[in-house]
């Protein structure tokens, strides 16, 4: 296990290029938030903490099989955060990295329909683990223009 201090200066050295060393970075960023001292670390080494998070999140994202170290590699973080933020469902998951080497960020964002809402509303929901699951299955199909769901859900009639 390496100290704080060398994780300082690995951190920083990583950071100096950043596109070549995301994977790197992330694993580093993720070891440093299982561990505890997330947000001083993050200071440390002058990494902003959004930033941070993001990278934390596509090392859970490999840890859980949704993508690969190679599809981030190959299309670069930022295209990775999309696709999670779009909860592309498993089966498409290859698909979705396949287009995404090939276009940019902004249709990336158009195809998955990010960009496509401009009236968002912000709800707050009390809901158990199960049905959290449920409800974000149920948006995700709903924002891939599914006409029929799996639970019974038929559209509005």
């Amino acid at each position: 296990m390496k100290s704080m201090r060398t994780r300082v200066v690995l951190g920083k050295q990583l950071l100096r290029k950043p596109r070549e060393n995301s994977l790197q970075l992330a694993e580093l960023l993720a070891k440093v938030q299982a561990e505890g001292g997330f947000q001083d670390y993050c200071a440390e080494i002058g990494i902003r903490k959004r930033r941070a998070y993001y990278l934390t999140e596509l090392m859970l994202a490999v840890e859980r099989g949704r993508l690969s170290k190679q599809d981030i590699i190959a299309i670069g973080w930022t295209k990775c955060q999309i696709i999670l933020a779009a909860d592309v469902p498993p089966n498409q998951m290859g698909r979705t990295v396949q287009y995404a080497r090939g276009h940019t960020v902004k249709e990336l964002r158009q195809r998955l329909k990010l960009d496509a809402v401009d009236d968002r509303r912000t709800m707050t929901l009390r809901v158990t683990s199960y049905e959290e699951s449920r409800l974000r299955a149920l948006l995700r199909d709903l924002r891939l223009g599914l006409a029929r769901h799996q639970s019974g859900y038929h559209g509005a009639r």
